[in-house]
């Protein structure tokens, strides 16, 4: 009898986690998670991108991805190639919402050639960079 009731309290247990599993997995799968909104914070006016350039850029598959499964690595990647860019943070807001925020670089002089091209010396001051403006 003691091992029929060991046997049975293992099946229950069993069968709860694997519900609860697979409760859990498929909330976090739907609908409600779909990325659908990208915000851009701290945005200064004075920025050498516009907003619609890092958006571009970011390229966050709305209302095709979910929010759990969003690849921000590639993300970061796609952003951070930008010449202008200094760092990027992602940050995820439940339960629709992707927060980018992005720091440009502070350049702090200028150097043009007459091909058009801008070298510019930023505010670390251990490279210069090639950019086109």
């Amino acid at each position: 009898m003691l091992r029929w009731k060991a046997y049975l309290a293992v099946v229950f247990s069993t069968v709860v986690l694997g519900g609860a599993g697979f409760g859990i997995y498929r909330a976090l799968h739907s609908d409600l998670f779909l990325v659908r909104t990208v915000e851009i914070a701290d945005f200064p006016e004075d920025a050498p991108v516009d907003i619609e350039t890092v958006n571009d850029l970011a390229a966050v598959p709305v209302g095709k991805t979910n929010l759990f499964s969003l690849d921000m690595s590639s993300i970061e990647k796609r952003l951070m190639a930008h010449g202008w860019i200094k760092s990027v943070r992602l940050q995820k807001r439940l339960p629709q919402t992707l927060v980018l925020s992005v720091k440009f670089r502070n350049p702090l002089a200028y150097l043009k050639k007459t091909d058009g091209i801008l070298f510019y010396l930023d505010d670390a001051a251990d490279t210069l960079r090639q950019l086109r403006r």
